[in-house]
């Protein structure tokens, strides 16, 4: 499966496009620890050349965002420009590793008598993986972060002479991105990930702030 990084200008900003609409429930960044947001959008979501992003490496897979520009990304979501699949808040502690499992269930068709099938869930979740540890750095107001993002995907086998999936699937895991990145506290690091067709997922890692380590 083709990936590729998706540079981060976000359409949603002043004078770049967005058509007028009700605007929905604004997402706000924590005030402290930390918090994964997984949004899906078309594939030039973010990319209208006003280059409000720090990309890492010129050709890296994860970006930088600042809190002003991560907030404006959040309110593109509630006007629509994207739609959220997953938010979710966590505490960071120096010394300790957070994991944010995948979270999207799985289910499958199994066979049963006469070509009738029953419909099963999965005890394992498919979707994406972070592990996350945070440390504050010498440099005043800034954080040492140490990630790794995997995407988990189910693979299903098809009846024979159909376009059907049935059967148990397997997974299989998809390297993402992984670093260690010097970062503003308030800030975030963002992926993006090719879905099908013109579509992708977007990950923002923002993080706010980080508990000394446990005595």
């Amino acid at each position: 499966m083709r990936r590729r990084v998706l540079w981060l200008a976000f359409v949603a900003f002043p004078g770049c496009g967005i058509s007028p609409r009700e605007e929905g429930p604004v997402l706000e960044p924590p005030g402290s620890g930390g918090a994964l947001y997984v949004v899906g959008a078309e594939d030039d979501f973010l990319d209208d050349g006003s280059r409000l992003y720090v990309p890492f490496e010129p050709e890296g897979r994860a970006a930088w965002l600042g809190e002003q520009a991560f907030r404006l990304m959040l309110r593109a979501v509630a006007r629509g420009a994207a739609s959220v699949a997953r938010t979710e808040r966590f505490s960071l502690r120096e010394g300790e590793t957070v994991r944010l499992g995948a979270d999207r269930p799985v289910h499958y068709l199994v066979p049963e008598v006469e070509g009738r099938f029953a419909l099963r869930e999965h005890g394992r979740r498919a979707g994406f993986e972070v592990d996350l540890s945070c440390a504050r750095a010498q440099e005043a107001g800034y954080l040492r972060i140490e990630y790794r993002v995997d995407w988990v995907l189910p693979a299903r086998k098809k009846i024979e002479g159909t376009e059907l999936e049935a059967g148990e699937p397997r997974f299989e895991r998809e390297w993402v991105d992984s670093g260690s990145r010097l970062i503003p506290a308030r800030s975030a690091v963002v992926f993006g990930v090719n879905r099908e067709g013109s579509r992708a997922w977007f990950l923002f890692l923002f993080v706010a702030s980080v508990e000394p380590a446990r005595k």
